[in-house]
């Protein structure tokens, strides 16, 4: 079995990524979009790509997928999977239409994760039971959710695409239409392992969607019965790098601040200009960071507002900056933090929330490869990162939206214990 993954950010990436390398399935992480699937596939039966278009305009989200689907065709991949966000975050209509239209066939779409309390029900997303664009992912500044009935969100992307809610029981789909996307009700583990029989069956279905969830559904099918895992690595030191605004994440930042985390918030005039570092200011934030890493306790730095009330977006208009700027100049703040504090202490784990936050770090630290190792909790995968000078580091993702109140005390466990 060799399979293509699209994800639209690079957590959701490595978050399907894990999901079989957990499983023992040769999986490589592509780095840039333009990568070779071909070569990707030479060593490994999963290659992972992230088009970086969760913030794009739908036409360039299209373009993306619509490139990297065609050439999993052109080298005969057995399964396309567009691995879409459980919040319904991105431009997933005009995703799930680009490759329909690569690949000329149907696209099986089960968006539920139940582990994640993210089900589908009436074709109609839930987060914790309520539809999501009620909840704090419809009030996400960068990227909200305004549409929880999928037909409705794939229509407004992708008006010529028939979209099809399939409810739980039916036994078969019928005839297939070209390019018809079908939209799988599911509000447990089970029903997700229901669908993956049947889709996965006789005859497999190559164009598969959805998040997390349903590709572990997919790897469990192809699975060795031995897996080899790489080990991780405990290091003596750990930061978190918060770039995320999503109430989850503030809810786990404000755990592990009560159990003894040093966090420092960065405002907006620090991490809104670009030439911070070099002024007299951002000498004297280094100096304090480096006094809190001398510290026992782990060190956060967020860029979130103290106090939710819209301070960074309030700055960012002032400046007249756009969204796309706010974000990029964000992201270059935190991986420029990132690069410093590796400078300071190699033997360190670094935790990225938020895709674009992790982007930026690799970039700023040259990071030319990543193996995905494991798991750690819901939605935080840890994985080893080698640099253009071919050292290596350990870096933790954590999706803005996913884990438990206390994951960045897990992953502290996880990654400092016995160090």
């Amino acid at each position: 079995m060799k399979m293509t993954v699209i994800a639209d950010d690079f957590t959701g990436a490595l978050d399907t990524a894990v999901q079989f390398v957990q499983l023992g399935i040769p999986t490589a992480v592509a780095l840039q979009q333009g990568a070779s699937v071909r070569e990707l596939m030479k060593e490994s039966d999963v290659a992972v790509f992230d088009t970086q278009s969760r913030h794009t305009d739908a036409q360039e989200a299209y373009r993306r997928v619509r490139s990297i689907a065609e050439r999993a065709v052109d080298v005969g991949c057995d399964i396309i999977y567009k691995k879409t966000d459980s919040a319904l975050r991105g431009n997933i209509g005009a995703e799930l239409a680009a490759v329909a239209d690569a690949v000329r066939q149907s696209v099986h779409f089960v968006p539920a994760f139940p582990r994640m309390a993210r089900t589908t029900k009436g074709g109609v997303q839930f987060s914790d039971g309520v539809p999501v664009s009620e909840t704090g992912f419809g009030r996400d500044p960068l990227n909200p959710v305004r549409q929880s009935h999928i037909p409705d969100l794939i229509a407004r992307q992708a008006p010529e695409k028939a979209c099809v809610v399939v409810a739980q029981g039916t036994e078969e789909i019928g005839a297939e239409q070209d390019g018809t996307i079908f939209v799988y009700d599911a509000e447990t583990d089970e029903e997700l392992r229901r669908w993956g029989a049947m889709l996965l069956g006789n005859a497999p279905c190559t164009v598969l969607a959805g998040c997390a969830g349903f590709a572990s559904v997919i790897g469990r099918h192809y699975a060795p019965k031995h897996a080899r895992l790489l080990p991780l690595k405990k290091t003596e030191k750990m930061a978190v790098l918060c770039g995320s605004v999503n109430p989850i994440t503030r809810r786990q930042v404000e755990r592990a601040e009560k159990e003894g985390f040093v966090r420092l918030n960065v405002r907006p005039e620090q991490f809104l200009d670009d030439e911070y570092f070099s002024s007299p200011a951002g000498k004297r934030f280094a100096e304090q960071v480096q006094q809190a890493v001398r510290g026992e306790a782990p060190v956060m730095i967020c860029t979130m507002d103290v106090d939710d009330s819209g301070e960074g977006e309030k700055k960012a208009e002032e400046m007249g900056l756009s969204r796309d700027e706010m974000a990029r100049r964000i992201t270059h703040f935190l991986g420029r933090t990132a690069q410093w504090l590796l400078e300071q202490n190699a033997d360190m784990t670094l935790v990225a929330t938020g895709g674009d936050t992790l982007s930026r770090m690799l970039q700023e630290l040259g990071v030319v490869s990543l193996a995905p190792l494991c798991e750690i909790g819901n939605g935080a995968v840890a994985s080893r990162a080698v640099c253009a000078d071919r050292t290596s580091l350990q870096i933790v993702s954590k999706s803005g939206g996913f884990g438990a109140e206390d994951i960045f005390l897990e992953i502290q466990r996880r990654v400092t214990e016995e160090a």
